[in-house]
């Protein structure tokens, strides 16, 4: 007898692999991969099918509906390596800080996608670039607020050019912009007050380092301040509502596969390895969340959005805060 059950469970564990072998050639199909060898063909088949069993897992959880997207074929830690990189803000102490106040009047949901104040959903590719995009996404809605005219602005520039430097209040550690290996907001907002930024028209973006290319005949968007919002809900609603979209560090290691729904799975409150922006809030069914904006193209998320559970700092949204004004 305990043969027959040991047989059964290898022809059951042998047709649960042909299934998700097949599922793999359908999304190397969907995703046009093409491998160079067969020692490459089973590297990413073996990420493949360790990534449909993590995605299997969170969604039982229930905590957000997961999927098998363009990542499905990288391990966790070439995820990390390509798209993430550290913040070390669990460091830096509050300066520069704008400090808003909740007052009646501000509204129950508030999403600036639909106010017109969000450009549309751009794509890292493989370069540690959040920074960048987070950092535009926020000059974009700044320069909308104080214009009334929605810009695309160049995150190449920022990528090539900006190699502004930050020091940690009380210390003398230094965190430098360094193009597709990561940098902070508040370096590029420094920048972008000093220097000015182009249109992505004028310096397109191409996911590399480059060596840096700025006509400065063709700088169109000046900026006047930059400040660090308090870390509470209440500020930050404040200062979505008054500022328009916010640059946040987030811990994102888990965000991989995230399909739609309001996140709230495994995340740091301390950890933060990804600049995204700041869009939104809302409630659905008595929970509340942020809407953010990535940048890793439309076809990941909703749209390339996440909902993000609110009022638990979760993913450390609270920690690092920022805005510019233009």
């Amino acid at each position: 007898m305990k043969a027959i059950f040991v047989a059964v469970a290898l022809l059951v564990a042998s047709a649960v692999a042909v299934d998700v072998y097949d599922q793999f050639i359908d999304w190397t199909i969907e995703y046009g991969k093409v491998y160079n060898n067969a020692q490459e063909h089973v590297s990413r088949y073996n990420a493949f099918k360790s990534n449909y069993a993590l995605v299997r897992h969170l969604n039982r959880q229930g905590k957000g509906v997961f999927t098998l997207n363009k990542f499905a074929d990288l391990t966790q830690e070439e995820f990390a390596a390509k798209y993430l990189r550290a913040i070390p803000i669990g460091q830096m102490s509050r300066h520069n800080t704008a400090t808003y106040t909740r007052f009646v009047g501000y509204p129950e949901k508030k999403n600036w996608v639909d106010d017109g104040g969000v450009t549309k959903v751009k794509d890292q590719a493989n370069c540690g670039s959040c920074w960048a995009f987070s950092a535009t996404g926020c000059m974009e809605g700044a320069w909308f607020v104080a214009h009334k005219k929605l810009p695309l602005i160049s995150e190449q520039q920022l990528v090539d050019c900006e190699q502004d430097c930050m020091t940690f209040p009380g210390t003398t550690q230094q965190v430098c912009d360094e193009g597709c290996n990561g940098g902070l907001m508040p370096n590029a907002f420094t920048y972008a007050i000093r220097v000015g930024m182009v249109s992505e028209d004028d310096y397109p973006y191409k996911g590399v380092d480059q060596t840096c290319k700025l006509d400065k005949s063709q700088i169109k968007y000046h900026f006047t301040k930059w400040s660090f919002i308090d870390d509470n809900e209440d500020a930050m609603v404040a200062g979505l509502n008054t500022n328009g979209p916010l640059s946040v560090g987030v811990d994102a290691t888990y965000w991989s596969f995230y399909h739609s729904g309001i996140y709230s799975n495994s995340c740091s409150s301390t950890r933060m390895n990804h600049g995204v922006l700041l869009v939104g809030y809302g409630e659905e069914s008595g929970t509340k969340y942020w809407i953010i904006k990535n940048s890793w193209d439309s076809t990941w998320g909703e749209k390339g959005f996440i909902r993000l559970a609110r009022g638990s700092n979760k993913c450390g949204v609270n920690n690092f805060v920022c805005t510019i004004v233009a």
